[in-house]
C-alpha cells in the first residue's frame, strides 16, 4: 500500500516537472520571437537572461567536456565581471591569458561545464601529488552572485573524485573574495594558510583551502 502511494507521488512529481519544462520552452520561444519582432528590445533580452538562470535552478544536469579553443576564447574575451571581481577577468593578467588560450598548456585537464549544451563555467585540475588535486574554476559572470555557486562547486568536486580519485582537493582564492570563501566553507573546505602571489600587475594575498573526501 505504501509502495503504491509513493509510486503515485513520484509519477505526479514527474508529470509536474514535465509540465514546468513545457511551459518554460513555450514561454522562452515566445520571448525569442517577440524579441525579434521588436528589434531585440533590451527588456525582453533581460527577461530571457533571467529565465536561463531560472531554468538552471530547476535541477538541470551538468556535463563536463574538455574545453575547446572556441570556448577558451569566449571565456577570455567575453566574460567580464563587475566591480572588484573584474580581478578574475582573464584579460586582467597577460600571463594567465596566454596560458589559458594555449591548448598545449591547458592540456587535457581543463573542462567546460555545460548545462543543456550551454557553457556556464569551467574547471581546471592539477595533480600535485598522488592523493591531491588542485582546482581552479570560474562561472559565467551573469550566473555569479545568485546562489548557484555551491551546487556548481559540488558538481566539480564530484567530477574530480570520479575522474582522479583524490583524497584531498585544494584551491586558492584571493582573500578579498569573501563571497567565494563563504561558498567554499559551505562545501566543506577548510583554511590552510595565506600567501602572497604576484598577478594582475601587483601582489595580492591569497588563502589556500583544503577539502577532504
Amino acid at each position: 500500500m505504501f509502495l503504491n502511494s509513493s509510486h503515485t507521488v513520484e509519477k505526479q512529481e514527474t508529470k509536474n516537472s514535465m509540465a514546468y519544462q513545457i511551459i518554460y520552452d513555450l514561454t522562452h520561444q515566445f520571448l525569442l520571437l517577440f524579441q525579434q519582432l521588436r528589434g531585440f528590445n533590451n527588456q525582453i533580452g533581460t527577461l530571457i537572461g533571467v529565465m536561463k538562470v531560472m531554468k538552471w535552478g530547476l535541477g538541470m544536469s551538468y556535463t563536463f567536456k574538455k574545453l575547446t579553443q572556441e570556448q577558451a576564447e569566449e571565456i577570455s574575451y567575453n566574460w567580464h565581471y563587475e566591480g572588484i571581481y573584474s580581478f578574475y577577468d582573464m584579460e586582467a593578467d597577460q600571463e594567465d591569458l596566454e596560458e589559458f588560450l594555449d591548448a598545449k598548456q591547458r592540456g587535457d585537464s581543463t573542462f567546460a561545464v555545460l548545462n543543456d549544451n550551454e557553457l556556464i563555467g569551467f574547471f581546471s585540475f592539477s595533480q600535485t601529488d598522488a592523493n591531491t588535486i588542485d582546482i581552479g574554476l570560474g562561472m559565467r559572470p551573469d550566473l555569479t552572485g545568485v546562489g548557484k555557486g555551491l551546487s556548481f562547486l559540488k558538481e566539480g568536486l564530484a567530477f574530480a573524485k570520479a575522474k582522479y580519485s583524490p583524497n584531498v582537493i585544494t584551491l586558492s582564492v584571493a582573500t578579498f573574495n569573501n563571497r567565494a570563501i563563504k561558498v567554499y566553507k559551505k562545501a566543506g573546505f577548510e583554511p590552510v594558510e595565506t600567501f602572497v602571489q604576484e598577478t594582475n600587475d601587483g601582489h595580492y594575498d591569497f588563502l589556500k583551502m583544503k577539502y577532504k573526501f
